[in-house]
């Protein structure tokens, strides 16, 4: 990664602007909160857990910017400004549902963000053992699948097999099933957690773009723009995030799913 490329993100990144806002500890408290539990809250309920919170805990939110003209709202009003702020910068999404109600939901770099603040504590296991394994195993992967030679794909399959014939005869003479201890299973448990987190966050990321790409449609058709221009751009849309990267892993695992 060149440094012109880090120097962009840290300057673009919404996840970095939210690292760096004096109030980044109060929106990731409460929206971790908040959001317990479910992917999406109506904007009147948002606008009242966040009113709740500002009465719970008076001057304790430190805002980037403190103009005077603010001292005198009301937590109600500071609710729905703040809800609208932080949607504008991106740490926050909204939709609209089949009913025009507004719904929110945390957008993919503020969950980014929670995963890495997360990962931050110190945990009380050490997944050597495990880690390692895993490592290994997706190095064999690694080599197994980028290796085009049939005679070698073949040869690792019996060998495979021979491993499996192996095992179901040590089993069938007596020998005791192989067990995870304890120590062993809950660094996997927590691995597991963790990818399936990472998952999420990817899913997230896509869910965005293809609201991105639909709240531009309702505003080129509030705009009445031509029919013809406006399929072309859903299908240029579609077909640009379906080829990125990002697009061939989420179609990818939608596949595997099937």
């Amino acid at each position: 990664m060149q440094v012109e490329e880090i120097t962009q993100i840290l300057r673009e990144s919404p996840s970095v602007r939210l690292i760096k806002s004096r109030s980044v500890d109060f929106f990731l408290s409460f929206v971790i909160e908040a959001f317990e539990g479910q992917a999406a809250i109506m904007q009147e309920r948002l606008h009242m857990l966040l009113e709740n919170r500002l009465d719970e805990q008076e001057n304790t939110l430190v805002e980037d910017d403190s103009e005077m003209t603010r001292l005198v709202e009301s937590n109600e009003q500071k609710a729905k400004r703040l809800i609208k702020d932080w949607t504008d910068k991106g740490f926050l999404t909204n939709y609209q549902n089949e009913e025009g109600e507004v719904i929110y939901e945390i957008s993919s770099h503020t969950s980014k963000l929670i995963d890495w603040v997360v990962s931050l504590k110190k945990e009380d296991y050490i997944g050597t053992e495990s880690k390692f394994k895993t490592l290994f195993s997706q190095l064999k992967e690694l080599v197994e699948y980028s290796n085009e030679d049939r005679e070698k794909r073949l040869e690792l399959l019996r060998t495979k097999k021979m491993e499996i014939e192996h095992q179901i005869q040590r089993l069938e003479m007596g020998e005791e099933v192989e067990v995870y201890e304890d120590y062993q299973i809950e660094p996997r448990y927590n691995s597991l957690n963790k990818l399936a987190k990472e998952l999420l966050s990817d899913f997230k990321e896509v869910d965005d773009n293809f609201k991105g790409i639909i709240k531009e449609i309702y505003e080129r058709q509030t705009e009445n723009a031509e029919k013809k221009a406006l399929l072309n751009y859903i299908f240029d849309a579609y077909g640009e995030l379906k080829q990125s990267q990002q697009g061939k892993r989420f179609y990818a695992f939608g596949e595997f799913l099937l």
